[in-house]
């Protein structure tokens, strides 16, 4: 029996074995050492494969460990390494308060389908029956509050593209309430187009609420023709003119807009998009409100006409209509 030292552990029992006589050739150190590495050798392999990616790499080490009877053990470990990669696909989506600038920055006022959307009301007059009402489109309103009332017998339409003339000191289109409370926001614009016949003391706009506390009022100052905006904000009023007189006659867009923390008011000759479409002196800036009317509401039923104030106290700015549109975001690009 030979004693063998590198047995405990190995076998069952732990202690002595019987081994074969030959067992006794390893003895020598030199050979033994040499089937060692042979074995080691044979028995071990390893393999990496590394990919750089710039996505999301994943590992998995896998281990298999086979121990034998005789007193050597190897261990085989084979490390693979696999890269995912990922895709990513982003899709821009175009909100209704870009489109709303878009239709209207490219608009060509041949038809309220053109421009109206969710945050954009317009009404073109072409009703060409007399004392007949309009009907305007957008806002993303339905039914009665698309109904925009005429005042005091208003000729029907007439031309291509079509408008209507307002003669009478009393005459006006009165939007729904719901069309007027597209201005009730940190962001609003209205634009009218009109052919003036002459100056007058007239309105272009005037809503206000029940409590008179909440305005926007923009008419002809009188006598001196200058255009004058006025925005009354909980309760106490700001106001400006423009430099410059306005035409006595021929097309004008006249506008108020507010884009969250600026109120700016003009008149122009062309359809405008940007602050440069105002030449220097037709327009200007109402100082200190920043035109927030979010949360109010244009109630009062006396002062919620475009072209006209108070009706019966008459201050019509007559002159061939063709449209207005109530937005409640600012088609104005101040910067441009």
């Amino acid at each position: 029996m030979v004693k063998k030292s590198s047995g405990k552990g190995t076998g069952r029992g732990g202690g002595f074995r019987s081994v074969p006589k030959q067992t006794n050739h390893f003895a020598h150190g030199g050979y033994t050492r040499k089937i060692w590495a042979e074995r080691t050798a044979r028995g071990t392999t390893s393999t990496t494969t590394s990919t750089t990616s710039t996505t999301t790499t994943s590992s998995t080490t896998t281990t298999t460990s086979t121990t034998s009877t005789s007193t050597s053990t190897t261990t085989t470990t084979t490390t693979t390494s696999s890269t995912t990669s990922t895709t990513t696909t982003t899709t821009m989506t175009t909100t209704s308060t870009t489109t709303a600038q878009s239709l209207w920055d490219n608009w060509n006022e041949s038809s309220e389908s053109g421009v109206a959307s969710d945050n954009l009301f317009v009404c073109m007059m072409e009703n060409t029956s007399a004392s007949g009402d309009e009907t305007g489109s957008g806002g993303g309103l339905s039914g009665g509050d698309l109904t925009v009332t005429q005042h005091n017998s208003i000729p029907g339409a007439t031309g291509s593209p079509p408008s209507r003339d307002l003669t009478g000191n009393t005459m006006g289109f009165g939007p729904s309430q719901n069309a007027r409370n597209m201005l009730c926001n940190s962001t609003w614009t209205f634009i009218a187009k009109v052919d003036i016949d002459e100056l007058t003391n007239g309105r272009f706009l005037n809503f206000q609420d029940s409590a008179e506390q909440w305005e926007i009022t923009i008419y002809v100052k009188d006598s001196t023709h200058e255009l004058r905006c006025s925005i009354q904000d909980n309760n106490t009023t700001y106001n400006a003119n423009t430099t410059n007189v306005m035409n006595t006659s021929g097309i004008q867009y006249f506008a108020v807009w507010c884009d969250g923390s600026t109120v700016r008011f003009g008149f122009t000759d062309t359809k405008p998009s940007a602050l440069s479409d105002f030449s220097s002196g037709d327009y200007n800036t109402i100082p200190t409100t920043d035109g927030d009317f979010s949360g109010q509401s244009f109630t009062n039923s006396s002062k919620r006409y475009v072209a006209s104030y108070a009706l019966d106290a008459g201050y019509t700015q007559q002159g061939n209509w063709y449209y207005f549109i109530l937005a409640d975001i600012c088609l104005i690009d101040n910067a441009s």
